[in-house]
């Protein structure tokens, strides 16, 4: 693991990213035939000295509970952190959404994703999240991100008004990336938020994105998607800041005072 940098500012924070995607086929339409593909969790730190921890987890029902990611400095240690992660999306989201090959992902069905954060860390801290909803298709072993197709057809609802708010700083929220802030404390050893999303769904539109059409013989008509054998990936950017000081280290580190 690289240490990328040394604050020496009088802060902690800690930052855990997860991810997700999915395959969608849309060669068949009022459904579409879907596979997981498992994307390596990346994460960085900008430590000091005292223990501070972040953790995400994801409901496929909004009842259970599962960690998906977790990131927690060692007391007493330098710059050594212990780490937890599995992708979103995964076998125990697919098995409470009823997923199966027979019952992939279908367009325009709603499925319960649930995910909040907790405190793992011993220090009270204030959190905030970025995620991130895109298009990618696979060339060999290499993802190409395709902006040209709508984010916004990826439809990860917002939960606000329970804690969590969208913020409103100009160049927070664009059409990939919606940055939400937790105003209240989240208390040391399992502090847990509300949770920020509830539902996922992948908007019908998607059909009706159609590139060409083909007339063949007999009359048969053959239609080329857009959106056919794209991935679309969603990814969570957990961050926190101690709660020592705290209007100087959410302004220092994330542009927010108070």
């Amino acid at each position: 693991m690289k240490k990328l940098q040394k604050i020496l500012t009088p802060r902690v924070t800690t930052m855990l990213f997860v991810l997700a995607a999915l395959l969608l086929g849309t060669s068949a339409i009022g459904g579409t035939r879907a596979a997981m593909i498992d994307e390596s969790d990346t994460y960085r730190a900008r430590i000091e000295m005292h223990q501070i921890g972040v953790s995400l987890q994801e409901s496929g029902d909004g009842t259970n509970w599962t960690t998906v990611g977790r990131r927690d400095y060692v007391a007493n240690s330098k710059d050594d952190w212990t780490t937890e992660n599995a992708p979103l999306l995964g076998e125990e989201w697919q098995k409470l959404n009823g997923i199966t090959e027979k019952e992939p992902v279908k367009l325009g069905q709603t499925y319960t994703e649930g995910l909040r954060v907790v405190n793992s860390g011993d220090i009270n801290e204030y959190v905030r999240v970025s995620v991130y909803k895109y298009w990618y298709k696979m060339e060999g072993d290499q993802k190409v991100k395709l902006t040209n197709l709508d984010p916004d057809l990826i439809k990860l609802n917002f939960v606000t008004g329970n804690g969590w708010r969208i913020s409103t700083i100009p160049g927070d929220n664009t059409a990939e990336r919606t940055v939400l802030y937790y105003d209240p404390l989240l208390a040391a050893n399992g502090g847990t938020s509300a949770p920020f999303t509830d539902t996922l769904t992948i908007s019908p539109d998607v059909q009706l994105k159609i590139k060409s059409y083909e007339v063949t013989e007999g009359n048969v008509i053959k239609t080329e998607y857009e959106y056919d054998g794209i991935c679309f990936g969603i990814k969570a950017v957990v961050d926190a800041v101690q709660d020592h000081n705290a209007t100087d280290a959410k302004f220092n580190s994330w542009g927010v005072a108070g």
